[in-house]
């Protein structure tokens, strides 16, 4: 049986990379520009919404946002694991 802590426990990170459809959605496209999208805005943002809500409470929590693009993303991921590795 699993509370959210044992979960927690699990990872010693959570990098939650922003849904373009919650931090830019006026460039949310079922159809034109992924293939792979199958939510609705509205369904896709609920989904953000819900999964950043519980997340949100793990220690080591840590919100990439989607402003900068996906490229923008990368760059934290990668600087972050650069600090570590200092």
């Amino acid at each position: 049986n699993l509370n959210k802590q044992k979960i927690f426990s699990r990872y010693s990170a959570v990098f939650h990379f922003e849904s373009v459809a919650t931090g830019a959605p006026h460039l949310y496209d079922r159809t034109a520009n992924n293939l792979f999208r199958y939510e609705t805005l509205k369904e896709a943002q609920e989904n953000e919404y819900a999964s950043r809500k519980i997340w949100i409470e793990h220690p080591n929590y840590h919100f990439v946002s989607c402003k900068n693009g996906i490229n923008g993303k990368i760059n934290y991921i990668k600087e972050f694991i650069e600090k570590l590795l200092i």
